[in-house]
Order: C-alpha cells, then structure tokens, then sequence
C-alpha cells in the first residue's frame, strides 16, 4: 500500500445499521485508514460540507434518503464529484448493481461480507484514485511545459520583429545623423578613393559630393601643408597612418588650400572597417574646420602675455589657485602685500600663507565649492601677513575651466581694505549714534510714561547705538544712599539686578562710576575695566558679561542737582571717542530734561485728576450708598435731585423725577403722609425720624422705608431745602418674620433629630437646657436641680466618672468638649447620647461660660452595628462562594465515580451498599454547601408565588414531631390571605431551623412554649432607619413572629448569633449554621430578620417579608425520577476539571450517549467548528481558564444560532449568570445522572 492508502486516507461509511456501521469501522480503522460514521445520508452530506474524505462506504436502503440520492447529490457537486463511491447492500440483483453504477459508483460490496474483501476492494480504489490523480498531474504537467514553449516561441517571434524595427530606426537615424552632424564625415575605400561625403564635409572641404567622390585623398588638388605652413608628408596624413596602424587616429591637424586659394585649418579623427577576414576595408573621417580656434588661441596667447605685464604692474594682487588649493601664480603686488616672494609663496597651500588658522575650515568649505561648479564669487575676507598682521581683503574669485570643461584651479584678485573698512566703520559707529540719539529725542518728544521713556531710550542705546547695556539709576536719600536701577537694556540684565549701588562716598559701593557722577554732576569715561579701580567691586562680574568699557553720565534736575545716572557699557576696551561722549552727555541731558518735564506734567495732571476724583467720587457715593437719598427744594416740595439707589427702588429716572413732587407718583393718601412729614421739618428746623413708612414703588410693589428728613438751612437761617434719607427696611421686616419662623422651624428640627442645646455658667453654675434635653432626659423641668451636678446625676452611673473627666478636662485645657455616655431612664432602658461643647473665657483667659448640644443617637448606634454585620456577612458569603466552587466540582466527580462503580457491581452487595452511603454522605455535604451558599445569599432561589397562612400551617404541622410534647406549640395568623414570592425549599429550611433553635433553647423549661404569629405589617420611619438599606417602595410587608419563653440571649451573644459556625450548644449538637442560614435566605427574599431577646425574658425572632399582590400561586411541577438514556446523540462536553469531565463522559457514554470531551474552552470551539453538523448538544463549565463558558457560547451561536447549549457550574448560579445568556439552562453541581439525563433529553426534545 502507498502512504496515500494507509494512515493518511480518509474514508466515509455511511450505514444506518448500527453493527454494520461499527464493523466496518472495526476493519478499516485496525488497517490504518481515518474513518468516518454517518448514520444516514443527511447526515453524510453534512459532513462533506466541512470534511472531503478519499472514499466512501455507501449503503442503499436508510431511511429518508437511500444510497442512490446521496451518490447522485454527491456527483452533482464539483467538490465531492471525484470522490470514489462503494455501495454495500443487502440487495444482490443485478438491476440494483447497474442502479448503483449509473448512480456514480465505482463499486459493489453484497452484504454479507468479508473483511477481507471489504480491504481488498477499498484498496483497488484507492489505488485507481491514486493513479488517477497522479496522471491527472502528469497531464497537467505536460499541458504546462507545452504552453511554456508555445510562449517562449511568440516572444522570440516578438523579439525578432522588435530587432528588425529598431535595426531599420537605427539605420534611418544614422543617415539623420551624417546628413544634420556640425561634423563633416567622410568614407575612403581601401584604395584611397573618398567614395561617401557628408553635407558639412562637402562645406568644409569646398568642393561637392560629386567632386569629392573622384579625388583620392592625397590628390595635388588638395594642396596639403602642416599648421604652420611647412611641408606635410604622405606618410603624416591620417589615412596612411590608420592603414599602416590598423587602429584609429585622433586630432591630426594640416591645411588644406580651396580652389578659390583660401586656407583652411583641420582636425582630423579617422577609424578602420574591418570585412570578415579582418582587411580593412575602408576608413572613416570626422572633419573639423579648426582655422577660427587657431585664430582665437593665438589672440588668447597675445592677451595671456599682456594680462602677465599688467598683473606684475597692477596695484591689485593677482593669484591662482590650484586643484589643491596651492598657489601657482604670485605677483609683486602679492609680495608686497603678505610679505612671502614669488618664489616662497608658489606650491605653498592657501593656510600657510594668507588664512588665519580660525578661517581654515571655512576658506576649505569656499574653495571646493569655487572647484566644483563653474563661475566666480566676491567676497571680503580677513586675512593674515607674514608678520602676523590682520588686514581685510577684498576677494575676487574664479572657476579656472581647461578646454574639457574640467575645473582645474581658481583665480584670484584681491585688494587689500583695511583702511577703508576702518573708516567706514568708524563713520557707521558714529551715524548709528547720531540715528540713535535721534530716535531718542522722538521717543522724549512723544513720551507721556516716564518709565515707558527709561525703557525706550536703554532699549534704543543698546539695539541700534550698538552697546552691550545701558541702564538708569535713580539716587534715593535713605540711610546707605542707595542707587535703584529703574530701568535697563541689552545683555546681563541679572548684572545690575545683583549689583550693591550706592553713592555714598563713605561706603565701597558708593566710590563707582555711578556713585562718583551723582555727586560730581559730571560725566565719567572709564577705558579699560580692567584698569580702573573706580571698577574694584564689579570687575569680575562686569569682565565675565563681557563689558570692558562705559561711561556714566549724570541726570540733572531743573536746579541743576543729579537725580540719577545713565550707565552705558561697551564691549570692547576704548570704545567710546570725543565725539560719542560730546553725543551721550547732550543725550543725557535731554533725557534728563524729558524727565524733569514728563514729572511736571504727571503732578500737573495728578492734581486736576485728584479734583476731578474728588467730585466724582462724592457723587459716585451718593449713587452706590444702598439708602434712598433725595433733596426737595423747601417752597414747592419738588426733587431737585434724587440718586441712583433712590431711582431704582422707586422705579424712575432723574429726568422723571426732577421738577415733580409725590403727588406725580405716589396714591394720594401715600403722598399726603410724606407732604406732611415734610412740612413738620421744614416748620420745626429740626430732624424727623419715621420708623417705617410703606411706600408703592413701580417695579418693586410695596416697600416699607424707615426715613430721616433733615433741613438745610442758609446763612441767613431760612430753609433752602430738604435732605430725605430712606433706608428700604422690606428685607429686614421679612427677616424679622423669617426669623422668628426660623426659631421655631429650629426648635421642631431639634425635636425631630432628638438634638439639644444647653449653656452652663462657669461662675454661677447656672445650667440652662433647651426643651429638647428635658425630652431626651425624661426629666421634669420643674423637679430639676439647674446645675452641673444635676445634670452628673441624671448620667448612668457606670458613666459619670467618664464624663465628669471629659468636662473638666476641657474646661482646665482650653478645648472642645466631646463625648459619648449612657442615660439609665427611670424604666431600665439605656439611652446613648453624643455631647459637644466649646469653652469661652475672659479677657484674662478664666473660664466664663460654656455651650453645646446633645443628641439622642440610640436609633445611630443600632443602626452602625447592623451595618457592621451586614458587612460581616458580606465578606463571610463572598469565602463561602469562592469555596463552594471547588468543593462542588469535587463533589461532582465523587458522585460521578460513585454512579460509574455502582454500575459494575451486584447492587445487592455489601459494597453497593457502602457505595450508596458514600453517595448519600455525598449529598448531605452538598446540602451542607447549599446552606453555606443560602447562607451567603449565593443559593440558587426559585421564588414563586406563595399564599403566607396556607404555607406556615402545613410546615408546623410537618415539623410538629420535631417538637417534644412537654412544649406548648400555639399559631396564630391574620385572616387576610398575605401573599409572597419565596422559594419554598428554603422557607421550610428558615422554619425548620428556627424551631429547632427554639426547642433546644426550652431544654429544662417548666411550662415550655413555642408562638408562632403572623400578622401584617407597616413600616414606619424608625423601621426603616433601622433597615437602611431597604427600599421604601413596599407599604406593607408580612411580619412572622418565633417567640419561646426559654432563658433569653444576652446582648453580647445577640451580635454572633447570625454568624456562621457560631454556636453555644455543646459540641456535636449542633453545626453553627442554622441561623446564619436563616439570615442568607431571609436576605434572598429582600426581607429582614430581628431578634428582641433579654437574659430571663425569652426570645422573639421577627422576619419582615414584602408582600406581592399582582401574581398568582403556581401549581407544583411534577419532578421526574426515573433515569432517562440517550440515543445516540452526539454531545460536546467541556471542563477544564479533569476529574470531572472523565466522570461525566463515562457516565453519559453509558446511558447512551456519544461525547466529544474537550479541556478548556479553545478546544471545545476548534471542536465544534469541525463537527457541529453532527453535534446535538453542548454542555459547558461557565468558569474555565482562557475561555469562558458565555464566551465560548457566544462563538458557538455565530457558527449555529440555534445550537443547544446548557451550562454547568459549582459557582453561585447568580454570579455566574453574569456571563450566560440563559440562566433558565444551568446545571449546578453536583448532579445525579437521573437529573443530568432528564435535563439533557428535555433540551434534546424542546
């Protein structure tokens, strides 16, 4: 067999007969082929979708669809045409085998048959398949090779073609060429005949084509002569050359004589042709008429030598440069210039001689770029002497080209500058001065900020006058006579930040330039920094800023007194000259001038601003006082003038106002009053204060004023007018109101929040509490002692110490006073309050008085410590969840096991019925978790609806054997149906648990007794605050009452009882999971558990449950019990425990079904995108590593969305829904077979 036939062929059987199928598979798979099942032709065909075998077994008579319509389908589809088909029947006639031929098989197999030769047939097939395909590939091949060289011959014909076209372009350009070449050809034959002449030869030569074609080329006719005139042999010529060398010649020159006499200069370049034997069979001429070069080179030669006699005589230097940039030409001017000879300077490079060695690099840079293109460049360079001198040079420099084009040196004439660039420099430096004095009489002439002109003209000194710094300093008369730069320019502004400037002569720092021309008046001119001991304090720092020179020039006043000095540094040593210094000082004293001028200006409009302010600002007070403020002229009462606060209250302009009287805008009732009021004043002469008066304003409505009306009274003591004052009062009536209202709204929210305030004189000893403390204290205000010790003596006892400690502290310490304490009330129960209060002392620091508050925080307190346990809880069931995970799985596993070992022994064994205690421990341990994750509130709750009174007496009545007969057990229920939502598995469990606590609690109890009440309940605020974390959405909830008469819980024990594994019973009585389970459970139905219970005062357990009323009670599903087998179905099944997952494909394979286990959830998915045709069902763990089970899930529905799938988890069902889309399809574990199977066949059959 070849390898095709064994391990890597691939072989479809398709038989609906079970054994057959299996047989088959037997026989080929122990042969080494890959074999394939289908149970019928659909399925076949669904697998050829994704899968392409090389052969297939194909029965004749399946149900639905035979063998015959699956090979027709088969061979109708190009994919599948080619595939071998062998038909296996139970029909032997020959009309069913011509049937199955013309179908498209290859083959016939009878039933019965015989493994061997079942292989032999199969191995004819596939040999005949293998050789098909190899000459399948061999006529490919050759078809290929066939179509290559068919290609290969078009391309050369192609080719060829392309050859003779560009053969026939290249001959109609060469004649293009010969007849428009600038460059005369000619052809001469072996024997010296000119047999071809091209256009410009014949213009060249002087004679036409025709005449040509009958010369040899040594013809008398020609008159050959050498260049200058003298004979030129045979022997020389360049057709007896070539033919004697047998190679070319090139630029061989003579003359030659035209008919008409004139003489013409060539240059000559001839070739040999050689024939196929190697003979020259002709030589090719290119002719150039050289008579006007030879003209131009001589006149050339001529200017040559006039240009040297010049260049010795010029007053100019003339060099050249060669390729490396040393000197090859060097005239006298050179010599007399730089110092070197002739013959010092030629061969030496540029650096030695001419460039100072910090101008290398660059100069190099200039040069090669002279060298590398041609043209010429000016330039100005510093140069250096053999001396060592520097002196300016003007450059003019060019590209030398030879006859090639090629750049072979640059040429150089220069002249030297330095006088003039001295000049000119000095000429810049002085009409930058004068251009910046200039600007800096402008800038005085505009100024209208002297600090603005201070900038400006520093500014202008250093950018365009060219200096380094400049700066003002104005001279202060404090005790050290300090000099304050105001302003400054230029480099090294932190320089005079720095610098310590006086100028007082008693001091260092006062002996500076600046200091010396402030008490002088006399400008200062200081060379060299360096030098001067005017500079000893500053000259490193002013040496390291690069200032070497200055000079300080003084501001002088209109009294000729020095306010200040302008400082102006250089950066060079003797920088400044007579006619700088002449240019500075008269800008110092213009500057000075500007500034004396722009300060009497400032004063100037300093003062008629300060009138201006004045007037304005009595005006602008008399708008913004927040009072009415109005004036009426004594005789008619009309305004004369009336300010803003006044126009906007009342609601109209000055214009509206001024000229009228309150008649123009008030009721007249309203005006009567004011009128009044007015003339009682002006009658009087004295002031007139109106408390409150009401007044109607026209934006405002009613306002209420309380005025002052003053007379104003003129020298000779008559009345002139009246001044009204009215402040609008509106605000503070209402807050007078609001006030009051406010005291009261304070006093019922202290009553509500149960919060008091107290005061307590530190001297008297007098004690002052608000109604509120006498509430919180249940004290008669009457039969209380107001004093400190009163209030000690109504604090519990156990806490007096405590509190009289923290008062007293705070009091001798001087801070605030806080504590927590315990009031016992006259009944036995126990208050807790919060107290804050603060001390305040005298002007001597003595205790004088102290306040506070107290607050009732008994309801805050409980509420904490609920808040507490919820917490407790929280963190206990998120370890419970992440526990039960694992433990399921184990769990899942052993029952698995468990099953499987079962299965393979006598059920009536003494094993088996180990086995069967084993798994029923199983269950228990499961049971256990289910507590645990009720509990936790992880349990899986199915709540429906259910009628309260109908469900407590049946699970009494079932529970009533648990309870001894010495123990009263009495119900009592309201008569009203209260209906819930519960899940009635752990309703039963809540009751069962809290009976039995009960029970136990009434060990030893005489008259023992259990009540159980049930009644309707509303919640009020305090409920609520109890429960915060309840939604105020429900009126009314179910309240269920377990009350025993038994010794009671201390409150210490009441804060564990909810806590897991908590328990006071003796060991081995109970598991300290009975209550903590009612508290899970009681919290997956959003209801709420209390306990009321006191050391010989029995116990009483509420449970508060909301009430549904718009859902109906449902009737119980009937549970299946049976165990219930499968199929054949296919089913993918995934977990990444392997424990787990091995039980569980044993245990699904026995009852009958066929499993595809995968590890994780990338191979579940590579799995099913291979073979989902074929699988019924997929059963996924929802927790596994790298893919989830809902991401997994997801991927399936995008290859089938209507692919069954059901989970299976050990996880809370409630968190693991988070990452499934349907939680109605989750299997918990551990599971029994019985319930896995009658899920699975429930999906199966939906």
């Amino acid at each position: 067999m070849s390898k095709k036939m064994t391990g890597e062929s691939r072989i479809l059987i398709v038989d609906d007969n079970s054994a057959n199928l299996q047989l088959l598979m037997h026989i080929l798979t122990e042969h080494g082929y890959t074999v394939h099942p289908a149970s019928d032709g659909g399925l076949a065909l669904r697998f050829l979708e994704s899968t392409l075998p090389d052969l297939i077994l194909l029965d004749v008579k399946m149900p639905r669809m035979d063998g015959y319509e699956v090979c027709r389908r088969l061979k109708a589809d190009t994919r599948t045409s080619s595939i071998p088909i062998i038909f296996i029947s139970a029909l032997d006639t020959a009309s069913d085998k011509v049937k199955a031929f013309q179908a498209g098989g290859v083959d016939y197999i009878a039933k019965p048959f015989s493994p061997d030769e079942v292989l032999a047939r199969v191995d004819i097939q596939l040999r005949l398949r293998e050789l098909t395909e190899q000459l399948e590939e061999k006529i490919s091949a050759r078809t290929e090779e066939l179509m290559q060289t068919n290609q290969q011959l078009h391309q050369e014909i192609d080719e060829r073609k392309t050859a003779q076209e560009s053969l026939l372009r290249e001959q109609m350009l060469l004649n293009r060429i010969m007849v428009t070449s600038p460059v005369g050809i000619t052809l001469v034959n072996r024997e010296g005949q000119i047999t071809f002449a091209n256009p410009q030869a014949e213009r060249i030569l002087g004679l036409s084509k025709q005449e040509l074609t009958q010369l040899s080329y040594n013809a008398p006719e020609w008159h050959a002569t050498a260049i200058d005139g003298g004979p030129f042999s045979d022997e020389e010529h360049p057709f007896s050359r070539v033919m004697t060398a047998r190679q070319p010649v090139f630029d061989v020159q003579h003359a030659i004589a035209w008919p008409d006499g004139r003489r013409v200069l060539l240059s000559i370049n001839g070739a040999p042709i050689f024939d196929h034997q190697g003979e020259i069979e002709a030589v090719v001429f290119a002719i150039e008429d050289i008579t006007e070069r030879k003209q131009t080179e001589e006149r050339i030669l001529k200017s040559e030598q006039r240009l040297r006699l010049h260049m010795e005589l010029s007053p100019l230097c003339f060099l050249e440069w060669d390729e490396n940039f040393c000197a090859t030409e060097w005239n006298s001017t050179c010599e007399k210039i730089f110092g070197y000879s002739r013959e010092e300077a030629l061969g030496r490079h540029a650096t030695e001689l001419i460039l100072p060695v910090e101008s290398h690099k660059l100069a190099d840079g200039i040069y090669h770029d002279l060298m590398g293109q041609a043209g010429g460049q000016h330039s100005i360079n510093e140069n250096i002497t053999r001396d060592g001198c520097v002196i300016t040079v003007e450059w003019f420099n060019t590209t030398l080209i030879d006859k090639d084009g090629k750049a072979i040196g640059v040429a150089s004439i220069g002249r030297n500058i330095t006088d003039i660039k001295q000049a000119e420099a000095e000429l810049h430096r002085l009409n930058r001065e004068l251009q910046a004095i200039s600007n800096c009489n402008q800038s005085l002439l505009k100024a209208t900020d002297e600090q603005e002109l201070l900038n400006d003209i520093c500014g202008i000194i250093c950018k365009q006058a060219g200096y380094l710094l400049a700066w003002v300093g104005y001279a202060e008369n404090d005790a050290t006579k300090t000099i304050r730069p105001i302003a400054w320019a230029g480099e090294g502004s932190d320089y005079i930040a720095n610098a310590k400037l006086s100028w007082s002569e008693n001091i260092e720092h006062g002996r500076g330039p600046a200091g010396v021309v402030i008490r002088s008046g006399e400008a200062l001119y200081i060379e060299d920094f360096e030098e001067s001991a005017l500079m000893t304090p500053w000259r490193q720092s002013a040496l390291q800023k690069g200032y070497h020179s200055g000079i300080a020039l003084p501001l002088k006043n209109g009294g000729g007194q020095p306010f200040g000095a302008l400082m102006i540094y250089s950066a060079e040593k003797n920088a400044i000259n007579a006619d700088e210094i002449r240019l500075l000082e008269e800008l110092a004293g213009d500057m000075a001038y500007g500034i004396s001028n722009l300060r009497a200006r400032a004063e100037s409009k300093r003062a008629e601003e300060a009138l201006r302010d004045n007037e304005a600002f009595l005006e602008t007070v008399l708008d913004n006082i927040p009072t009415m403020i109005f004036v009426k002229d004594a005789e008619k009462l009309q305004f004369i003038r009336f300010n803003k606060f006044g126009q906007e209250l009342i609601g109209f302009s000055q214009q509206e106002l001024i000229g009228k009287s309150d008649y123009d805008f008030s009721p007249k009732e309203e005006a009567d009053f004011f009128i009044a009021k007015d003339k009682e004043v002006i009658l009087s002469g004295e002031l007139k204060d109106i408390p409150e008066e009401p007044i109607n304003t026209k934006h405002h409505g009613q306002r209420y004023l309380h005025t002052r009306k003053v007379p104003i009274i003129g020298e000779d003591g008559t009345t002139l007018y009246l001044l009204g004052i009215s402040e609008d009062i509106t605000e503070r009536k209402l807050a007078d109101e609001a006030l009051k209202r406010s005291a009261d709204a304070l006093a019922e929210a202290q009553r509500i929040a149960k919060l008091g305030n107290w005061e307590l004189n530190l001297v008297s000893n007098e004690l002052v509490w608000s109604d509120e403390i006498f509430e919180i204290f249940e004290i008669d205000r009457k039969s209380f002692g107001a004093s400190y010790e009163a209030f000690l003596n109504a604090i519990h006892p156990d806490d007096r110490d405590k509190v009289n400690k923290a008062f007293t502290d705070s009091v001798s310490n001087h801070h605030d006073y806080e504590v927590s304490h315990r009031l016992l009330m006259k009944d036995g129960r126990v208050k807790i309050v919060q107290e804050q209060g603060r001390n305040y002392l005298d002007a001597d620091g003595n205790p004088l008085r102290s306040v506070g508050t107290v607050q009732d925080i008994t309801h805050q307190q409980e509420t904490e410590m609920q808040l507490q346990q919820a917490q407790k809880m929280e963190a206990l069931g998120t370890l419970v969840g992440g526990i039960a995970h694992d433990f399921n799985n184990k769990l899942a596993a052993m029952i698995g096991n468990l099953f499987l070992a079962q299965s393979e022994i006598d059920a009536s064994s003494n094993a088996a019925k180990r086995l069967k205690a084993v798994e029923k421990l199983s269950f228990e341990a499961s049971n256990m978790i289910k507590q645990l994750l009720t509990f936790a509130r992880k349990g899986n709750v199915q709540q429906e609806p259910l009628i309260l009174q109908s469900f407590i007496k049946e699970t009494t009545k079932l529970n009533r054997v648990a309870i001894p007969e010495n123990i009263r057990l009495s119900i009592s229920c309201c008569n009203n149906p209260l209906q819930i939502q519960g899940d009635i598995t752990q309703l039963q469990q809540i009751f069962l648990n809290l009976l039995t606590n009960a029970r136990d609690a009434l060990e030893g109890v005489n008259n023992a007794h259990i009540e159980i009440t049930l009644d309707l309940y509303e919640p009020d605020a305090d409920f609520y605050g109890r429960h915060p974390q309840l939604e105020k959405k429900n009126n009314t909830c179910a309240r269920i009452q377990f009350r025993d008469n038994g010794p009671g819980i201390s409150a210490e024990i009441q804060k564990l009882i909810f806590d897991p594994f908590f328990t006071t019973k003796d060991v081995g009585k109970g598991t300290g999971l009975g209550l903590a389970t009612v508290y899970g459970a009681i919290q997956a139905h959003h209801g709420v558990i209390e306990v009321v219970s006191a050391p010989g005062e029995g116990t009483c357990f509420r449970i508060y449950l909301p009430i549904y009323e718009n859902s109906s009670p449902r009737a119980e599903a009937k549970l299946e019990t049976d165990l219930v087998a499968g199929n054949r179905e296919t089913i993918l099944f995934a977990d990444d425990d392997i424990n787990v997952l091995q039980t569980s494909v044993e245990m699904l394979e026995l009852i009958g079904y066929r499993i595809l286990p995968a590890h994780d959830g990338t191979e579940a998915l590579k799995i099913y995108q291979e073979h989902w045709q074929t699988i019924d069902l997929v059963i996924l763990d929802i927790v596994m590593p790298g893919m989830s089970g809902g991401e997994l899930a997801k991927h399936i529905r995008k290859i089938n969305a209507h692919a069954k799938i059901l989970f299976a988890t050990g996880y809370d069902p409630s968190q693991s829904s988070n990452s499934v889309e349907d939680t109605s399809k989750i299997l918990l574990k551990p599971f029994t077979i019985k319930q896995v199977s009658q899920t699975i066949r429930k999906m199966l059959e939906a």
